[in-house]
């Protein structure tokens, strides 16, 4: 699913918008989410005072930035799910390859591609209702693709190329 810039200026903004939901929001669906980043920059987005390690959101919600790429996302879900994590969420800053997004705009996606191995990976059908329902995600944009690859893609045409190809709407590292 899709939100437009115009509702989250910032990533700054969204942590606002997070914390007026409270976590419980999130995790109420379950009984342990863990949210992990690529970059503590992007932790920051959700918790302001993020340092090194796993962080404790609330009781039922745990914050880690375990570094780039799918081996570093790899470790971090492993990690989460070993402090009790039963739900994952991947966090950050992805490119966007959609013509209609701008920067900020906050992409729930459905459903994610590996393009290195071609497989694609399913959102779980409740947990996704359950963040269409919290955040009001417009219907006609909850099917959303998120592609994930080994390598950083620099120029727009090998974006524009993946769009094409696949019609995803970002394209990221650690998803």
């Amino acid at each position: 699913a899709w939100f437009p810039a115009r509702i989250l200026f910032t990533l700054p903004r969204l942590r606002k918008i997070l914390s007026s939901l409270g976590t419980r929001s999130l995790s109420k669906f379950n009984p342990m989410l863990g949210i992990f980043t690529a970059m503590p920059i992007e932790a920051k987005t959700l918790l302001k005072r993020y340092k090194k390690g796993i962080m404790q959101l609330d009781e039922s919600t745990i914050l880690y930035a375990g570094g780039i790429g799918y081996h570093a996302a790899e470790q971090a879900a492993k990690l989460l799910i070993q402090q009790g994590a039963s739900r994952l969420i991947s966090w950050g800053t992805a490119a966007g390859l959609a013509p209609d997004l701008v920067a900020g705009d906050l992409i729930v996606p459905q459903e994610i591609l590996d393009l290195k191995s071609q497989q694609v990976l399913n959102v779980d059908d409740n947990f996704y209702r359950n963040i269409q329902q919290i955040f009001s995600i417009p219907a006609t944009r909850s099917d959303l693709l998120l592609c994930s690859n080994p390598n950083v893609i620099m120029t727009s045409s090998e974006k524009l190329q993946i769009f094409q190809t696949h019609q995803a709407a970002a394209l990221d590292m650690e998803s």
